[in-house]
């Protein structure tokens, strides 16, 4: 069975649509595949199997991002340094020779709070946790401080690749002392 739907775009998104190759030749293909691709990194596409990847299975990941300023990554290492720890991130130098968009916004660093991190960049914030478990106080804390700093839940104006929050759980003694 299937359904057709309808899609309007801007000119912009227009032209970016026209732009991606390797996704098929006509714009519904492109569409299509972009949102079967979508929605396989997300877990919505049930395996052939018959397993439900739907699941909370996966531990958290969720990405955010700034849009019209860049974070000042080594002042907000200082305050996030009090309660956190810190780890840098080795990033080779850009090169006078290299031709490469940000090639001086590489400098990222590893924000650890109890069972959560963060990934920080210039423009993108990365919470992750290795693995699955409840959020405890100083997790909470972390995660205002990155949605704070990097409000936005795509890399661009234009609606496309949008980051959904995870559900996550919260310890109990955390529950009882937000109640």
């Amino acid at each position: 069975m299937t359904k057709r739907v309808m899609l309007t775009l801007d000119d912009e998104q227009y032209d970016i649509l026209s732009g991606i190759k390797g996704l098929g030749t006509k714009d519904a293909e492109k569409v299509r595949n972009i949102l079967i691709t979508y929605f396989s990194e997300k877990g919505y596409v049930k395996e052939a199997s018959g397993n439900d990847r739907m699941k909370d299975i996966e531990p958290y990941s969720y990405v955010r991002y700034t849009w019209s300023k860049n974070v000042n990554i080594d002042k907000e290492a200082d305050q996030l340094g009090i309660d956190f720890e810190l780890k840098p991130i080795n990033t080779p130098n850009p090169s006078e020779k290299e031709v490469a968009i940000h090639k001086n916004m590489r400098k990222e660093i590893i924000v650890k709070a109890d069972t959560v991190g963060a990934i920080i960049g210039s423009f993108r914030a990365i919470l992750y946790q290795k693995e699955k478990a409840p959020f405890t106080h100083q997790d909470l804390l972390l995660r205002q401080k990155i949605l704070e700093l990097y409000p936005r839940t795509t890399p661009s104006p234009l609606p496309i690749m949008p980051s959904f929050e995870p559900k996550f759980t919260i310890e109990d003694s955390v529950e009882s002392f937000r109640s």
